[in-house]
């Protein structure tokens, strides 16, 4: 069933879904262990090149790329940050707060599981807190209504969604994730007048997407996206206010990121 199980979960996911797989839970732990001496940025990089660990490592190596999607879905929502709180929902490095910071934001915080993220975007002084957002509450109850911004970019995967709805339809002890539940916890983090916007990762394919003029290089991407905009997944952020927006260059990508979800909180 455990090897069922991680068939099942992109393996980006795998670092955050600790409690469902053993191993990903030991690396975790073991990773938070390797970084309890960090006291800068410069040490956590030092720590992730001698382990050789590429997530982090080629997430860091995107910074101007991860601030101008950050910069991009700020126009998108119409939002001015200055005197705001924002939120970053798996939030990697934390480019999107350091820009969100830079646009004048009052508070940057942010939940991720990964401990070299926890870790990296602590140090840059964002307030942060390392938690599994997939499993209940998922988030940190004494947030909600406080976030006048919420971002979240490939922080969930939308196919992964669609085959934990198939399992839970079929009743099958598989199928733990409740998506409507999770999007329900998520729009209440954002106080009245608050927005979210919202872009999740693309099931894994065979095939690699090269953009060089977007700066991507990924496996991540959606074959047909007439059938994610049908999907279980598009239907429920729909269903549940979320418009969707087709056209945003810098930050949507057409087979990678091809639709964004905003929100704006009444």
């Amino acid at each position: 069933m455990l090897a069922d199980l991680k068939a099942l979960i992109p393996t980006p996911l795998r670092y955050r879904i600790s409690t469902l797989v053993g191993k990903s839970h030991r690396d975790l732990r073991a990773r938070t262990r390797r970084l309890s001496g960090a006291k800068t940025v410069e040490d956590v990089r030092s720590i992730a090149r001698e382990l050789n660990f590429k997530y982090f490592t080629d997430y860091d190596a995107q910074v101007e790329t991860k601030r101008r999607e950050f910069r991009t879905a700020v126009r998108l929502a119409g939002v001015d940050l200055a005197g705001k709180v924002v939120l970053d929902v798996g939030p990697g490095t934390a480019d999107s707060l350091d820009a969100a910071r830079e646009a004048g934001a009052r508070h940057t915080m942010f939940i991720d599981e990964e401990p070299f993220f926890v870790k990296f975007g602590q140090l840059k002084g964002h307030h942060g807190v390392q938690g599994n957002y997939y499993r209940p509450p998922y988030f940190p109850p004494e947030w909600t209504g406080t976030a006048d911004f919420l971002y979240t970019k490939g922080s969930i995967n939308c196919g992964w969604v669609d085959e934990q709805q198939a399992l839970r339809e079929a009743r099958d002890s598989r199928g733990h994730f409740d998506f409507a539940a999770w999007v329900v916890a998520l729009k209440k983090l954002v106080k009245p007048g608050g927005s979210i916007v919202l872009l999740p990762s693309m099931p894994r394919q065979q095939e690699r997407l090269i953009d060089q003029a977007y700066d991507l290089d990924t496996y991540y991407w959606c074959p047909d996206v007439q059938r994610y905009r049908n999907s279980f997944f598009a239907r429920t952020l729909v269903g549940h206010g979320f418009d969707v927006v087709d056209d945003a260059p810098g930050l949507l990508q057409e087979k990678a990121f091809p639709l964004a979800f905003i929100y704006k909180q009444a």
